[in-house]
């Protein structure tokens, strides 16, 4: 059984049920902890060394009770302990029946072994982790939403590269860092993350 091949749109799609199902309230940021260990009835389970001895941020359980999260990142890197989570409901949800069939794993040497050994499915597997979280904790509506809002406040910006004689294919990607940093706090997720959903949502394209 091969990971399933998912398109974005497809992926938001999925995600947008996930919220419709578990956060129908569409209030910012998404309470990705809350929904998790109250309707998930997930643990998330706070684990020393992850990150140092494995080089992983966490990891879903093999029977799908628990995920494990390494305890510096959550004590210390809020938005990064979020992603974390998101990327593993994510695995959860797209992956659970690939997960049934295939995962042997019960500790995390085991599941390190079983990541590596996906082969051509590792890549499609750990994208799609990746992608969810993004469209999970910074929903399409709601970004298209403060990009618009957020755009008048980087107009001086964009005049004053454009008054230099600066073309826009130079200026953009700055406009859209000043952007993503505007609205990293608002979603409650790393600049990085609003840089790229703003460039897969193509919203670059409004700047002008």
């Amino acid at each position: 059984m091969a990971v399933p091949f998912l398109t974005n749109d497809q992926m938001h799609e999925i995600t947008q049920d996930f919220l419709r199902r578990y956060h129908s309230q569409d209030t910012l940021p998404v309470p990705i902890e809350e929904i998790i260990e109250l309707q998930l009835e997930l643990d998330i389970v706070p684990t020393p060394g992850l990150l140092k001895g494995f080089e992983i941020d966490g990891f879903l359980t093999r029977d799908f009770s628990s995920i494990y999260v390494d305890d510096y990142i959550q004590s210390n890197r809020p938005t990064r302990y979020r992603f974390t989570l998101a990327h593993e409901v994510g695995h959860l949800v797209l992956h659970k029946e690939f997960l049934e069939e295939l995962a042997t794993f019960d500790d995390v040497d085991s599941w390190r072994e079983f990541v590596r050994d996906l082969g051509s499915d590792k890549e499609s597997y750990e994208y799609q982790g990746y992608a969810f979280a993004g469209f999970l904790l910074v929903p399409k509506h709601h970004l298209a939403a403060k990009v618009k809002q957020c755009l008048p406040e980087i107009d001086a910006e964009i005049s004053a590269a454009r008054n230099a004689g600066i073309l826009r294919a130079k200026y953009l990607d700055f406009a859209v860092n000043s952007l993503s940093n505007k609205l990293a706090g608002i979603f409650d997720v790393s600049a990085e993350v609003i840089q790229k959903r703003i460039k897969t949502d193509k919203l670059d394209a409004k700047i002008p």
